[in-house]
């Protein structure tokens, strides 16, 4: 009887555990600090509405209308914003505190968004990348806005600390 049982709580217990989401199990990676209505988290195929305080994870698509805005912070500082009409895509993020670990890389796919730098740039700023459909830019400690068009992307530097910004054809 007590063999059933247990075996009865450990089919249970391994049924659970199939069932839990990968991106649940996916770790934060920053939270949203400022959302308008009409901007949205796209994760594993489902879109969810943007909320005060709401983890990002790795992978998620950050998508606004065009009303919607939405700002994200990350633990190392760095801070994005995302304005009307835009779509943004993390695609890398390590942060150690305490280690030399450090690299950011996000994706612009269209409309604009502002980025400054923060922590990683710092520890690594070869490691801190935007990539947008017609270029790579590699940031070296600044505040910038990043503009992708149909045909184009433009840079511009709103302040630029004593380092580099590095704009790479795709």
């Amino acid at each position: 009887m007590k063999t059933r049982f247990a075996l009865a709580l450990y089919t249970l217990w391994m049924l659970l555990l199939a069932s839990v989401s990968p991106a649940l199990a996916a770790s934060e990676i920053s939270r949203i600090i400022s959302a308008a209505p009409n901007c949205w988290v796209e994760r594993d195929g489902t879109r969810i509405p943007l909320e005060l305080k709401m983890p990002v994870l790795l992978s998620d698509v950050i998508a606004t209308d065009a009303t919607g805005k939405a700002q994200v912070i990350f633990s190392d500082d760095t801070l994005v914003s995302v304005a009307p009409s835009s779509r943004i895509q993390m695609t890398e993020f390590v942060f150690d505190e305490k280690g030399d670990d450090a690299a950011f890389e996000m994706e612009v796919t269209s409309g604009v968004s502002r980025i400054v730098t923060g922590i990683i740039v710092k520890k690594n700023p070869d490691a801190f990348k935007v990539t947008t459909p017609h270029a790579t830019i590699g940031i070296r400690g600044t505040d910038l806005s990043v503009i992708v068009g149909v045909k184009d992307t433009s840079v511009l530097a709103n302040r630029l600390t004593g380092h580099d910004i590095v704009v790479t054809n795709n």
